[in-house]
């Protein structure tokens, strides 16, 4: 993922991850949620995004599919560590399928709660 932060920064803050994967855990899955919560997931792809500075939101996103197999990406939802922070919520068109090496821009906006909470 490619992710911008605030945009009230010159220049706007970017991070980026490269492969997100928990060894011998299937990740992406069918309606599949993952919570990013340890230092440890910086060694599982998050980089220059585990606690990047992006001043408590995301106002962009893209996805690149590295994995095997068709990936459907439908919502990725960001909290902060932030008191009183709301939630960056993005999301890929209806219908988007990626295969390898295939890139989506995702839609970001601002949601109404201080955590994210698993969609089903």
């Amino acid at each position: 993922m490619l992710l911008t932060g605030s945009d009230n920064e010159r220049p706007m803050p970017q991070c980026k991850t490269k492969d997100l994967d928990h060894p011998n855990v299937p990740d992406f899955g069918k309606g599949s949620s993952i919570f990013v919560a340890s230092k440890e997931e910086q060694d599982m792809g998050w980089y220059t995004c585990w606690n990047a500075p992006l001043d408590g939101m995301v106002t962009a996103a893209s996805v690149t599919w590295t994995g095997s197999g068709t990936f459907y990406p439908w919502q990725i939802c960001f909290d902060w560590d932030k008191e009183n922070s709301l939630v960056s919520i993005c999301k890929a068109a209806t219908g988007i399928t990626l295969n390898n090496g295939e890139s989506v821009d995702l839609s970001c906006e601002t949601g109404d709660a201080t955590e994210c909470h698993i969609i089903s």
